[in-house]
């Protein structure tokens, strides 16, 4: 990711930020919808060279300015695949805590591959998965199941076989020589 790029997205986030500050939203409905902190919209509401912006999107959406209507329709299909990305890492999260054997490296790979390029090369995403401690507590559940499941009968009824030829070979040192 270049530099602009990241300025590009910083850009875009303080654009975000300031048309939902003009249009009335609450501090707290921005924050959990654009994944930032609410001490971060009242430090950029307190700020000289937000305010402008915020006054500039006020007019816009006063005058019904077409080019808010792109910007609205760009949030909502940005919102619809943040949701479907969420949905599709929980579904995944319940594989891996619930069925961890399923998963091979390649697996794994793929599925990170799949989340990055749905999320795109060009927007910062943040958030975390730690397949790591998901794995130790699946392999915990595991234990804790199969310590919990009683024995089969099958197994309890089977009981060593002495067949000849399972017997264990006679020593033979003292015959040779």
């Amino acid at each position: 990711m270049t530099a602009s790029n990241v300025e590009r997205g910083e850009t875009e986030l303080l654009h975000r930020i300031a048309y939902f500050v003009a249009s009335g939203r609450r501090w707290s409905e921005i924050a959990r919808e654009l994944g930032i902190l609410v001490t971060y919209i009242r430090a950029l509401t307190g700020s000289d060279q937000f305010r402008p912006l915020v006054d500039q999107y006020r007019l816009k959406i006063d005058r019904g300015d077409p080019e808010l209507v792109e910007f609205e329709k760009k949030h909502q299909e940005d919102s619809l695949r943040t949701a479907n990305m969420q949905l599709a890492l929980e579904e995944q999260q319940f594989r891996l805590i619930n069925q961890p054997e399923s998963y091979t490296h390649r697996d794994l790979a793929d599925l990170i591959a799949q989340h990055a390029e749905r999320l795109d090369a060009a927007k910062v995403v943040s958030g975390t998965v730690d397949l790591a401690t998901n794995l130790a507590l699946a392999r915990q559940r595991r234990s804790t199941l199969a310590a919990e499941r009683p024995p089969s009968s099958a197994a309890e009824s089977r009981e060593p076989s002495s067949t000849p030829a399972e017997a264990a070979p006679a020593d033979t040192s003292d015959t040779l020589q």
